[in-house]
């Protein structure tokens, strides 16, 4: 037997179309492409991000920021190294100590998802010029080299060149700004709107804006400004505090919950250990967490007391409704978002299986009644991966102990709501029967007064005073007070008439709100059943394609007669 030769060693090489794959196929949206570069402002630490879209002539749009910028160094060896590993192994930022959002260094392959071309513009404090970048992304669909064959231009820009509004003009002066040219989009009052809608939401509600600030500038008064989440929050009737933490002096996890009531009265407290907690669960795997949860139903009484509007509540309720995840302040989609994963926690099948009022036995939260968020970070929380494609978190044993976690504590704050609202329906009815019981004694002491006054003029009839010196008088009286009488009468049965016709129209509009309830929750659970089908029917569909494209090029066969049931199978699952 003769030894094998060696011919050569070659390595893995990647087709140009890789960008394209990573970019523009891997991300969803341009929505999360453009958070995807917002994200990255952040990590470099800057404290305001301006995007501005220009619709004049060819459509453009620039992202700046007064970030810490590049050098030659920074951009060469990190931005444009792909799957870059700086951001794994540098958890925080460098000046500001921000936990780093971005960790898999795709998040740039996203600006193919949004242009055709590309001008990158940056520079570091102490620079005395900037460095610009060109790339043009069809370059990499239309060119038959490899990856590193495509070579991407980078000028010096004198500092001069620039205008006084950009971070970019001194030399101590610094930031980052990419210009894109030829959307793929087409950005109209509707894109614009839904880009505002989840800019704001990149941030949690209930940390503001601290030092971090999004101004957006299209042209349209109605969406420009300075981005930040509304905050209705003080129209929760009740909030709840749930907090996973490690204790140090005791060497173990606690578990703590606190519900309070509009004014901050606490209703409800506990903690104890993880152990005792969540008995039978096993150790703690998700890590360390807080959540928060604002129980904000319509209330008339309370948008008066506030000097809000319906339409205020529905539309901060419409961005805001559901849990969120947020990971180091940045929110992770698609959770709590209407329809579909959105719904991670079932909210709305919950609410569908007991859709009674909150004064019912069994009441269950909708996910349009709430706005709730639940805080990580990426020290605390190393078992929650984001999936590659920024479409929600990996689902694994520490998702799933995540999830059970927060189901617990919602349970808990739907006891407590609950047993208040029972409270305050008994004391209503209670009000209530106690209205009509003085509107009857009322009626019963004008009756009484009526009969007093007619003895006394009886009585004054029999005495010889009255009776000698005007005897008609009297007469008239008893009359005037038998005719009132009898209208304290018929007021009195039209009152319990018309109460008879209030209390069947309260029946008739609770019955109709509880149906209308009933079917809104329908609604919400068909939607989030529909989108979750139409993926499965879309993942199966494209499977079944790349099944049939590989059986027809031949890399696996079949013999008769499975050859045909597979043919004439494959052919029904696609179609």
């Amino acid at each position: 037997m003769k030894d094998k030769e060696l011919i050569d060693e070659y390595p893995f090489d990647i087709d140009a179309r890789i960008p394209i794959q990573l970019g523009r196929e891997s991300i969803s949206s341009s929505l999360v492409a453009f958070a995807e570069l917002v994200k990255n402002s952040y990590d470099a630490d800057a404290e305001e991000v301006n995007i501005e879209f220009s619709f004049a002539g060819v459509p453009s749009l620039s992202i700046q920021d007064d970030g810490e910028g590049m050098d030659l160094a920074t951009l060469t060896q990190y931005w444009l190294t792909i799957g870059t590993s700086n951001k794994s192994n540098s958890i925080k930022s460098n000046s500001k100590d921000r936990v780093l959002t971005g960790a898999k260094g795709l998040g740039r392959l996203g600006i193919d998802r949004l242009c055709n071309h590309l001008v990158l513009t940056t520079k570091k404090t102490g620079m005395d010029h900037a460095l610009e970048l060109i790339i043009n992304w069809d370059d990499y669909e239309k060119s038959k080299l490899k990856f590193s064959e495509i070579k991407h231009k980078i000028y010096k820009v004198p500092l001069e060149s620039f205008n006084d509004k950009t971070p970019l003009k001194s030399i101590d002066g610094h930031g980052t700004s990419i210009h894109m040219l030829h959307l793929k989009d087409v950005w109209d009052d509707e894109g614009l709107i839904d880009l505002k809608q989840e800019l704001s939401l990149l941030l949690s509600p209930f940390s503001g804006i601290n030092d971090f600030k999004i101004k957006l500038k299209t042209g349209k008064k109605n969406i420009d400004g300075v981005l930040s989440s509304q905050n209705a929050l003080k129209l929760a009737r009740l909030k709840l505090n749930g907090l996973v933490n490690f204790n140090t002096e005791k060497d173990t996890f606690e578990v703590s919950c606190k519900v309070e009531s509009h004014d901050g009265k606490i209703i409800f407290s506990c903690e104890s250990p993880w152990e005792e907690w969540f008995k039978d669960k096993g150790e703690l795997v998700c890590g360390p967490f807080s959540f928060k949860l604002y129980f904000i139903p319509l209330d008339y009484k309370v948008l008066k007391k506030f000097s809000f509007q319906r339409g205020d509540w529905s539309k901060f309720m419409k961005s805001n409704q559901g849990v969120r995840i947020y990971r180091d302040k940045f929110r992770v989609r698609p959770y709590g978002e209407p329809s579909g994963k959105g719904d991670w926690l079932s909210l709305g099948t919950r609410r569908a299986s007991s859709p009674g009022g909150v004064a019912q036995g069994g009441w269950k939260v909708g996910p349009n009644q709430v706005v709730g968020a639940i805080f990580i970070s990426r020290i605390d929380n190393p078992n929650l991966v984001d999936q590659t494609n920024r479409e929600g978190i990996v689902e694994s044993p520490s998702f799933d102990q995540l999830r059970k976690i927060v189901l617990k504590f919602i349970e808990i704050f739907e006891e407590q709501a609950h047993e208040i609202a029972y409270k305050e329906k008994k004391e209503n009815d209670t009000d209530e029967d106690e209205a009509e019981n003085e509107v009857e004694e009322s009626f019963d002491e004008v009756k009484n007064t009526f009969k007093n006054l007619k003895e006394v003029i009886r009585e004054s009839q029999n005495s010889g005073f009255t009776k000698s010196t005007n005897p008609e008088l009297n007469s008239s009286k008893l009359d005037i007070l038998d005719d009132l009488e009898e209208k304290i009468n018929k007021t009195q049965e039209a009152n319990k008439k018309v109460k008879d016709i209030l209390d069947k129209k309260i029946k008739e509009i609770s019955e109709e709100k509880d149906t209308l309830s009933n079917l809104a929750t329908l609604g919400i659970m068909t939607v989030a059943f529909s989108h979750e089908v139409l993926e499965k029917i879309n993942f199966t569909h494209n499977n079944s394609l790349m099944i049939k494209d590989n059986f027809d090029n031949g890399l696996f066969e079949l013999l008769s007669p499975h050859k045909e049931k597979f043919e004439k199978s494959i052919d029904r699952i696609i179609s």
